[in-house]
């Protein structure tokens, strides 16, 4: 969903809620189920130091519709992809149009 520059640059945002950049590091592409140490280590190389020393767990846990642990880790929901998606996208990059003079 996401890839690690748009990432990096979501998590250097101060306005964002470490729970919802928890939650940005699972939209990680390509999206998949991901144990708490590798969100933790995920957050952690892109720059959010800070995480080192957070319950991601907690955090996890307390986003009950945004994200569900599964026997093989942490899943966005669909409503945790829309939240991340919306959260995103003033830094997506924009998509223009090629145009094809004829």
């Amino acid at each position: 969903m996401l890839d690690p520059e748009v990432i990096k640059e979501l998590l250097a945002q101060t306005d964002i809620s470490p729970r919802n950049k928890l939650l940005i590091c699972l939209a990680l592409d390509p999206i998949a189920p991901r144990k708490t140490g590798e969100v933790r280590d995920l957050a952690v190389s892109l720059g959010l130091r800070s995480a080192k020393n957070w319950n991601v767990s907690g955090y996890l846990s307390k986003a009950k519709t945004l994200a569900i642990r599964t026997s093989n880790g942490w899943e966005l929901t669909s409503s945790g992809k829309t939240l991340v998606a919306e959260t995103a996208g003033p830094i997506l990059p924009s998509v223009s149009a090629l145009v094809v003079s004829g």
